[in-house]
């Protein structure tokens, strides 16, 4: 999980929030506990089923909705991509008015899941950006503790820097 849930794979977009919500709540399956009692479902996951751009298209020409709840199969930005160029095409000549319609509904409904998952990503790198300020990268640090000194002018070993307490030291030979 650490690895699948880190930052820069949630910054490159490989991972997404209900990917997450399904990996945790995996996680906590497997474990035979009730995963509704401890995780939300994360907004704007696509509860019903999930289309390409093509089904999309495919469907609106056989006069058919898409069904309530559903989303892109596609990474949103693909998905809408797509359907622009279809929009933009002379193949767009062959939709009525009410599929028309249809198809600038489903495109309004996938820019903003996009505009969505970009604010997402914008709040990831700005608490990572705000983690690593605050210094809580964790690479360059040591390993916590009470940091101490050495005293060099008598040699003695080391002391606690806040002056609380001198460790006891052995003179050597």
């Amino acid at each position: 999980m650490m690895m699948t849930v880190s930052p820069i794979a949630i910054q490159l977009g490989l991972v997404q929030p209900e990917h997450i919500y399904k990996l945790m709540r995996d996680s906590i399956k497997a474990r035979d506990l009730d995963p509704d009692a401890y995780l939300t479902r994360p907004p704007g996951e696509v509860l019903g089923p999930k289309y390409t751009a093509e089904d999309i298209l495919s469907m609106i020409e056989a006069g058919e909705q898409p069904a309530l709840g559903s989303g892109p199969l596609e990474q949103p930005q693909e998905h809408l991509q797509k359907l622009q160029q279809f929009a933009q095409s002379d193949q767009i000549g062959y939709f009525n008015p009410e599929q028309v319609k249809v198809l600038q509904g489903w495109m309004q409904m996938v820019m903003m899941k996009l505009q969505e998952q970009m604010r997402m990503q914008q709040l990831m790198m700005a608490a990572s950006a705000t983690q690593k300020q605050n210094g809580g990268g964790g690479e360059e640090e040591g390993p916590g503790g009470t940091p101490t000194t050495m005293n060099p002018d008598t040699g003695a070993g080391p002391q606690v820097s806040e002056g609380e307490t001198q460790l006891p030291t052995e003179q050597g030979p």
